[in-house]
């Protein structure tokens, strides 16, 4: 990886490996740790979590970074990940993707706290964790970060992620499910229609008109508004008519 970092004379600026590609790793040589400020966008899958903080060593100066990684890390090891690591001060565009998620929300944390100026954050993770899945309180704790620079989250996942951590957040992307639990927290409600003025809601299989006002109300500030609607026989002109009056 680091030979194709390198390659052109450290003129490259954008690498990107596409999604059918074999996952990558980087060995832990301390000798190999040159940086390459020349990177400012990658596209790369990565077999573990281990692997990232070594790649925010090797890249200082990111500022898009999408990264899929195959393999979670053992619980003893999460605390140490990301310590000790300079901030990646130009990302602002961070993509996470983990195939095999175990309980690692305190790690994600851990990881956007080394992004300060970021502007958009997508988060996707793919798990067979019964508790995770049927919302044991331990595994889908919130993610209480401050992100000020935060204008767009996009979360792949039934999950309440600390959108009352980004005040000025504008744009959110989320699965119908996570909405209908955050459209019964006052709380984040009272923050979001503050500010949010995109709305795209994913992976809807059912939605009635009282639920639409619920939204309108709560996001009474959105000048775009997407709805993904999962069953193509779904009967939408009521749905239609009832967002045109939001």
């Amino acid at each position: 990886m680091r030979k194709i970092f390198a390659s052109n004379n450290r003129r490259l600026r954008l690498v990107s490996f596409d999604n059918d590609s074999i996952v990558l790793n980087l060995s832990e040589d301390n000798d190999e740790n040159i940086p390459f400020p020349n990177i400012q966008e990658l596209k790369i899958n990565l077999d573990s979590i281990q692997i990232l903080p070594r790649l925010f060593t090797l890249l200082p100066n990111p500022q898009r970074l999408h990264a899929c990684v195959e393999k979670s890390s053992h619980e003893e090891d999460r605390s140490k990940l990301f310590a000790n690591l300079s901030p990646l001060i130009y990302l602002t565009d961070f993509q996470l993707r983990f195939v095999d998620f175990a309980e690692m929300f305190d790690t994600i944390a851990s990881i956007l706290n080394q992004m300060p100026f970021l502007e958009t954050f997508t988060f996707d993770l793919w798990t067979n964790d019964e508790r995770l899945v049927n919302g044991t309180t331990s595994l889908t704790q919130s993610i209480r970060l401050r992100l000020p620079w935060l204008k767009k989250l996009e979360v792949q996942a039934v999950a309440e992620p600390g959108f009352w951590a980004a005040p000025n957040l504008e744009y959110l992307i989320v699965e119908h499910n996570s909405i209908k639990h955050l459209l019964e927290d006052e709380p984040t409600c009272s923050l979001l229609q503050k500010q949010i003025v995109r709305l795209e809601i994913f992976r809807v299989e059912t939605i009635d008109t009282e639920q639409l006002k619920r939204i309108g109300l709560v996001f009474n500030k959105i000048i775009e508004f997407i709805l993904n609607i999962k069953n193509s026989k779904t009967f939408i002109d009521s749905i239609i008519t009832t967002a045109l009056l939001l």
